[in-house]
């Protein structure tokens, strides 16, 4: 009402208009700028989890692969250990035979 019968006043109340515009303005600019830095570290951050993800599960194949070989080793010394056992167990009967002759 006071701008309107005075135009200092009116001056005054545009000018307050337009500082608080360009004041809303660089707060959404400066709000847009710190969004896209977080989401700039965000990405970056899930790009370097993703690979160290992708390097764990290459770690875990190998360590897989391994213990897979470890398994059919083990698996063949059960067998020498079984024939050895059978040899053994060959030996003492006929060991016993001889010995009742």
């Amino acid at each position: 009402m006071l701008a309107e019968n005075n135009v200092v006043i009116g001056r005054a109340v545009s000018g307050v208009r337009q500082l608080t515009e360009e004041e809303m303005i660089r707060k959404q600019c400066q709000a847009r700028e710190e969004w896209l830095v977080n989401d700039k570290w965000k990405t970056e951050q899930l790009a370097k989890k993703d690979e160290q993800l992708a390097e764990q599960s290459e770690q875990l194949e190998k360590q897989s692969e391994q213990l897979e070989k470890q398994s059919e080793q083990l698996t063949q010394k059960d067998a020498q250990l079984a024939e050895k056992d059978e040899i053994i167990a060959r030996l003492m009967r006929e060991n016993e035979q001889l010995r009742k002759k």
